[in-house]
């Protein structure tokens, strides 16, 4: 892991900022290296060697300082790409486009509603697709 502390001047503001970087599982690295390639096949660009180094790191820029340590800030940063994701998913199967920023309870039970929703249709989701593989043990056993 790489973490550096510095400042940021820009026109006439400084502001402090820090750097981290946190080497990705090899197999989360392979995969980064496959997708940057296939953009690169699909866009007709070369793709260099610095490329695919950095493809296999995770890079964060923050204002945090020093007491959060570099793991912290790391693991803060992957649970909040997860929950990016989520609204993402959201957005994509249930055309949820806004939330009404009304009451915090109000918002809180609709994104709640969301949340049990797509489980459910994960789930069903997983059940159709152990169907049509023929894969009728992995059906038995959800079903206990």
């Amino acid at each position: 892991m790489v973490d550096i502390f510095g400042f940021c001047k820009y026109s006439t503001k400084t502001a402090f900022g820090r750097i981290i970087a946190g080497k990705l599982p090899e197999g989360q690295a392979e995969k980064a290296r496959k997708r940057k390639k296939r953009t690169a096949v699909r866009k007709q660009k070369q793709i260099t060697d610095d490329t695919l180094f950095c493809a296999g790191w995770m890079v964060v820029i923050t204002s945090l300082g020093a007491g959060y340590c570099g793991e912290e800030i790391l693991h803060l940063y992957r649970s909040r790409w997860q929950v990016g994701l989520l609204f993402k998913r959201f957005k994509q199967n249930f055309s949820v486009t806004s939330l009404k920023a009304g009451n915090k309870n109000y918002t809180e039970t609709e994104v709640l509603l969301w949340l049990i929703i797509w489980a459910i249709s994960e789930r069903q989701l997983f059940l159709a697709e152990c169907f049509l593989a023929g894969k009728w043990d992995s059906l038995l056993i959800l079903q206990i």
